[in-house]
């Protein structure tokens, strides 16, 4: 569960093809990124009745809406099962560790791709 919701089949599907166009060397941490900020709009959605500004209603799939995506078939299943695992190595990480400060103490962005916007 992220901060009370399970993720549905198609918001790991969505986060899985948005971490496939990033260079496999930072699918861990952009995983961790992605959990850390999908929980963090889950709690300003509580907390606030409305949707994080950036982050949307706090689902996987909202999280990753302005993230680019491959298509499935651009892929082989193997790269796809490597990136699932690196998501579920994130969301391990995540509910391990000591809970976010709560909203307005969100995660900061890793540097995921060098150079560029």
């Amino acid at each position: 569960m992220i901060a009370g919701r399970a993720p549905t089949p198609s918001d790991v599907d969505y986060a899985v093809r948005a971490m496939l166009v990033l260079p496999k060397s930072v699918w861990d941490d952009a995983a961790e990124h992605l959990v850390r900020a999908t929980m963090l709009a889950e709690k300003v959605r509580l907390a606030e009745g409305r949707a994080h500004p950036a982050l949307g209603m706090g689902t996987l799939a909202a999280t990753v809406a302005d993230w680019p995506k491959c298509t499935l078939p651009e892929v082989c299943p193997l790269q796809k099962a490597e990136a699932l695992a690196a998501l579920s190595r994130g969301m391990v990480r995540v509910f391990s560790s000591p809970p976010d400060p709560g909203p307005g103490h969100g995660p900061s962005a890793p540097r995921l791709v060098s150079g560029g916007s």
